[in-house]
C-alpha cells in the first residue's frame, strides 16, 4: 500500500524515556508523562497549530524565512481563499516583490523596501493609475500581515509597513483614473432597441432597481417579499459583500414589478430557480 504522507502525526511512547512523543516533519517533540493528561493536552495544542499551519513544520526562527517562502506560503493560501481575478491582482502586486527582495530575509523587509518595490512598479508599469499602485501596495502588505499571523514573520514587519501611507494626488508621477460617469440615457435607450426581450428586461431592471448585474440574474421568486403592493423587497441568496456579514435588500418599486410580474407568471410552481437568469444569460450581462 503506498505511504500516507498526509497523516496525523500519532501520540506514541518513546520506550527509552517512557516520556510521550509526537514526530512532526521528522522531528521528534517530547510531551512529558506517557499517558498523562498534561501530555495528551500539549499533543492537541501541537497538532492543532500543525493543522492551522496547513501542515507545515514549525518555524523556529520567523526572523530566518525569506520573501521567496512567505509569498509560496501565502501563494497557498491565496489559491484557497479567493476567486481567480483577485488571484490575479495578488500575484501581479507579488511578482515585484519576489523581483528585488526574493532572497532577502523577510524580517528584513521594511517600509523603505516597501517604496522600493512601489517604485519599481511606477517605473515598469507607467500606464498604472495611482489608486491602482496603491492598490498593489495594500496586497503587498495584506500578505506581510497574514505571514506574521501563521508566525512566519515576526508581527513587526506587517506593523513597520503599515507606516508607508499611499501616494497622494498630485504628488507623484502616476496617472490619475478619469471619473466614471453615469452613462447617458438616451444611448442606454438606443441599446435597448437592439438588446434580446430578456436581457433588455435585465437591463431595465437594473435601471429602476439600482441592482448588481449577477443579482439580476439571480432573481428567484421565493427571494422576492410580495406582501406590500407598493414596494416588494428583494433579498439576493447570494451578493457581493455577504462576507462582510451584510444583508443585501433591492427595493422593486411598480416599474419594475411590472418587469418580474412578465416572468413570474410563467411557472408558479418553479419559487427557486431563476426567472430571468441562466449561465448564457450571464456571460452576455
Amino acid at each position: 500500500m503506498p505511504k500516507l504522507k498526509n497523516r496525523v502525526p500519532k501520540y506514541s511512547r518513546h520506550k527509552a524515556s517512557g516520556q510521550a512523543v509526537v514526530t512532526i516533519a521528522g522531528k521528534d517533540i517530547y510531551l512529558g508523562r506517557y499517558g498523562s493528561a498534561a501530555s495528551r493536552r500539549e499533543y492537541d495544542r501541537l497538532i492543532g497549530e500543525w493543522l492551522q499551519r496547513d501542515r507545515r513544520p514549525v518555524c523556529e526562527t520567523p526572523a530566518g524565512t525569506t520573501i521567496v517562502e512567505v509569498v509560496a506560503a501565502y501563494w497557498r493560501y491565496v489559491l484557497k481563499t479567493y476567486d481567480a481575478k483577485t488571484q490575479d491582482l495578488i500575484r501581479r502586486a507579488l511578482r515585484f516583490v519576489k523581483r528585488l527582495y526574493g532572497d532577502t530575509l523577510a524580517a528584513d523587509f521594511g517600509p523603505l523596501a516597501l517604496k522600493s518595490v512601489r517604485q519599481k512598479i511606477l517605473d515598469d508599469e507607467a500606464n498604472y493609475a495611482r489608486s491602482y499602485v496603491n492598490q498593489h501596495v495594500a496586497r503587498i502588505k495584506r500578505c506581510f500581515k497574514w505571514a506574521a499571523a501563521e508566525e512566519l514573520v515576526p508581527p513587526s514587519v506587517p506593523q513597520a509597513l503599515a507606516m508607508v501611507a499611499g501616494l497622494r494626488k498630485g504628488k507623484t508621477t502616476a496617472r490619475e483614473n478619469a471619473p466614471v460617469l453615469p452613462v447617458d440615457d438616451a444611448i442606454v435607450d438606443q441599446t435597448l432597441a437592439k438588446l434580446p426581450q430578456v436581457v433588455a428586461d435585465m437591463v431595465r431592471l437594473q435601471r429602476y432597481t439600482g441592482m448588481r448585474p449577477a443579482e439580476a440574474c439571480q432573481v428567484r421568486p421565493c427571494d422576492i417579499d410580495r406582501s406590500n403592493d407598493d414596494v416588494w423587497v428583494y433579498t439576493p441568496a447570494t451578493h457581493k459583500t455577504e462576507y462582510r456579514d451584510r444583508q443585501r435588500e433591492v427595493y422593486v418599486g411598480p416599474q419594475a414589478q411590472g418587469i418580474l410580474l412578465r416572468y413570474l407568471a410563467r411557472d408558479a410552481k418553479v419559487t427557486c430557480s431563476p426567472i430571468l437568469g441562466s449561465p448564457k444569460m450571464r456571460k452576455i450581462t
